[in-house]
This record gives C-alpha cells, sequence and structure tokens, in this order.
C-alpha cells in the first residue's frame, strides 16, 4: 500500500508531556490494561497454553488485507506503511461504526487535529488516555494531534481552553465525552464522539483506523 506523502500545517500549540502526565498516564494504562486482558482473557489462555500467537486477516471494501497477530495481552497488531500499530479491537469488532468512517474522514482531512477534554466529564481520564493513544498513532506519519479542555481549570495544566466553536476546515476538532448512548455526529468540523469509558478505547481504534485507510 503505497505511502501517503501528508503536508504539516503548522499550528502553536505544541509541549512535552510532564512527568506528572507520564505518571498519570501509565496509571490509567494499568487500570485499563487489566479492563482489557479480563476481557480478552480466553483469547490469552489460548496464546499461554499454545505458545503460538493466532494470525488474523482483515479484508476491507477496498480489497485491501491486513494481517493482524494477537500478543500475550490480547493485543492486535497490525503493519500500516511499514510501521507497526496496537489496538484493542480487530476491525470486525467495529463493524457497527460503518456508517460512521465517512464523518471522520471529512473531520480528518488534514494533517492535523485537536481533541477537546471536559475536565469535568466522570471519564475525563479515559479521554486522555485515547487523546494520547492517537497522538503516537499518528505521529508516525506525520499527523499532528494536540489537546485542549473546554473550560478553564487547574486539571490537565499547559492545555488551552478551547471549544467546538474554534474548529476550522484546516484545524478540525474531535470531542469525546461521556454520553448514555454510543453516537458520533460531524458539527461544523467538530467531530462529537459520545459513549461510555470502553467506548473511547473503541473510539481511539475507529479513528487510527479510518485515517489509515483499514477502515475507508
Amino acid at each position: 500500500m503505497a505511502k501517503k506523502k501528508i503536508k504539516h500545517i503548522p499550528y502553536k500549540i505544541k509541549r512535552k508531556k510532564s512527568s506528572a502526565e507520564i505518571e498519570k498516564r501509565n496509571k490509567i494504562i494499568m487500570g485499563l490494561f487489566i479492563s482489557v486482558i479480563m476481557v480478552g482473557s480466553i483469547m490469552g489462555i489460548f496464546v499461554s497454553q499454545n505458545n503460538t500467537v493466532p494470525e488474523l486477516e482483515y479484508e476491507n471494501e477496498n480489497g485491501e488485507v491486513f494481517s493482524f497477530q494477537v500478543d500475550q495481552s490480547s493485543f492486535y497488531i497490525t503493519e500500516i506503511n511499514d510501521n507497526y500499530y496496537n489496538f484493542y479491537y480487530h476491525p470486525s469488532d467495529l463493524a457497527r461504526f460503518k456508517n460512521d468512517t465517512n464523518e471522520i474522514n471529512a473531520a480528518l482531512s488534514t494533517n492535523q487535529a485537536v481533541i477537546l477534554i471536559d475536565v469535568n466529564d466522570i471519564n475525563a481520564q479515559y479521554i486522555d488516555l485515547a487523546r494520547l493513544e492517537i497522538s503516537e498513532s499518528f505521529i508516525k506519519e506525520n499527523i499532528f494531534i494536540y489537546g485542549a479542555k473546554t473550560t478553564n481549570s487547574t486539571s490537565y495544566p499547559g492545555l488551552p481552553v478551547m471549544n467546538c466553536d474554534n474548529a476550522t476546515p484546516e484545524l478540525p476538532f474531535i470531542y469525546l465525552r461521556t454520553g448514555n448512548n454510543t453516537n458520533i455526529e460531524l458539527n461544523n468540523n467538530c467531530l462529537i464522539m459520545e459513549g461510555n469509558q470502553y467506548d473511547f478505547l473503541r473510539f481511539k481504534d475507529l479513528i487510527v483506523y479510518t485515517k489509515y485507510g483499514v477502515l475507508p
């Protein structure tokens, strides 16, 4: 699959992760890791007992085939554009979001985006983890993800205060927030993705899969 060249549009929000952020992220990852292990325990037992790594293939609507391996932590690993990526879910597990990929592609038509966090959201830590993992996945292809918070707060220091009104075609926003139902909606260059704490892991995978053409 040919590697696309993406031109970077400079944007002023740039910062390094603080040690406090890294420590906090590690704690969140550990909690989510335990949850994922519980969900994927059957697969983990299979891998452990057989001392093998199962390989799964996925063919998308364009006829492109992606090979996945499942590691001993039950993460799905695949190669895209000569880089390896870890996912919580296999693409076939996200089939119910098939009708949402057009909106995601429209929101991520540039090489940069801002992910909004409501610091008062009950799942703010999971949302921030999704933001960090999306950023790490996209930086390999020179796609830049920035963070912002919807209200002024001492939480998440260093993040500017912004909202969907600040979104533009050149700098789209992704607003991850907790909702009673799982829902994805594009509104004036702001992609709103609502769900529960486990949906944010799905959203992370869905965004990366869609941007990289696994889910066209």
